[in-house]
């Protein structure tokens, strides 16, 4: 499947990158873990020519605890909010990824419907992170309605 190359996919961090699930030890602890079936995934694309960014409400320090300095090389660019100072779900936060796109469809993964919300009102196309099968199959549908 060939993608468009003017085409972006922002990923959130929390939720989707790294994906929060209970604990075997102890029943109210959570454990965060990197979600490796969609970085698969995203490597498949980035191949294809679709840029990947994220856009996160996170810090550097903790992307860098989760993700390898190779894993990160896959992100054509990286919105931080720590740094940025524009956090998610302010309009602020999705401008500044489509000024850094211009002219590039956007599609935004997140597991937040405020996000979502704020990303349609700006034109983004969004998709609402529920698990890997939907999401992936999501994006790839999205992708190819790009191609006609």
């Amino acid at each position: 499947m060939n993608y468009q190359e003017d085409s972006v996919i922002a990923l959130d961090c929390f939720g989707v990158l790294i994906t929060k699930e209970t604990s075997s030890e102890q029943l109210f602890q959570y454990c965060f873990r990197k979600n490796i079936e969609l970085l698969d995934h995203l490597k498949h694309l980035h191949m294809q020519g679709v840029k990947l960014s994220i856009l996160s409400n996170t810090d550097k320090k903790t992307l860098k605890k989760y993700f390898t300095n190779e894993e990160l090389d896959l992100f054509d660019s990286i919105f931080i909010s720590q740094e940025t100072k524009k956090y998610k779900p302010s309009i602020d936060a999705f401008l500044q990824v489509q000024e850094f796109y211009p002219n590039y469809k956007i599609v935004l993964l997140d597991d937040l419907k405020d996000n979502i919300t704020v990303a349609n009102s700006l034109g983004i196309y969004s998709i609402l992170y529920q698990n890997n099968n939907q999401a992936i199959k999501d994006i790839d549908s999205l992708c190819q309605s790009f191609q006609k």
